[in-house]
């Protein structure tokens, strides 16, 4: 499309030069016919909480999975003014609670975006949550990260006795996955427990106007 020919309207222009994003669920009305680029994130999964220990000296935790961050997704196509589309963001999953025991707590997956039957964005996996320890250790052990793109990190280690820190909310602000909680580490007197994991971060849906219909 030609930005600078006379043919084109004001409404056309303003379309031309702003990418609209969606955030939260909503009904979308098509302001003006042309051709659009449609992008779909779906929602990051949750990060999975490391393992807690009893009283056990030396004995520490594996750090939990980070979660997946959510999955993109593209599509150009035409629509029409006036037309309406339902948009649903997906939110993003919730990290695996706080353990004692080493019980598996992992991160809920991250929820699918979708705008109307054209494009959807599907949500991350939650991170796995540890249930291993690791005997006559000085440390616990970080967790794995979680695959893909905007990933959360795995639980920390510790080097001293205690519970493991609360893994990191996601860093991206959309499809993001929440971060590893991390292990504890026993001193034999106390249980300690995992972190917690982080939370993903919601998806969205951006369009971009590319060209009237010809």
């Amino acid at each position: 499309m030609d930005l600078y020919s006379p043919s084109i309207t004001p409404a056309q222009l303003t379309a031309a030069l702003t990418i609209t994003t969606i955030t939260a669920s909503e009904t979308y009305t098509v302001p003006i016919s042309g051709s659009y680029l449609i992008t779909a994130y779906g929602g990051g999964g949750g990060g999975g909480a490391g393992a807690g220990v009893t009283d056990l000296v030396n004995v520490g935790g594996y750090g939990g999975y980070g979660g997946q961050a959510g999955f993109m997704n593209q599509y150009r196509t035409n629509l029409n003014a006036g037309d309406t589309y339902t948009v649903t963001i997906g939110t993003g999953g919730v990290g695996g609670a706080a353990v004692v025991s080493q019980t598996l707590s992992p991160g809920s997956d991250g929820v699918d975006t979708s705008f109307g039957a054209i494009v959807t964005g599907y949500g991350g996996k939650g991170g796995y949550g540890s249930s291993l320890n690791t005997a006559d250790s000085a440390a616990s052990l970080s967790g794995l990260p979680g695959q893909g793109i905007a990933n959360g990190v795995g639980g920390q280690a510790l080097v001293v006795s205690g519970s493991g820190a609360a893994g990191a909310a996601a860093t991206a602000t959309y499809g993001g996955g929440g971060g590893g909680g991390g292990g504890a580490l026993g001193d034999s007197t106390t249980a300690y427990d995992g972190g917690a994991g982080g939370n993903g971060a919601p998806g969205r849906v951006t369009l971009l106007y590319l060209d009237p219909i010809n």
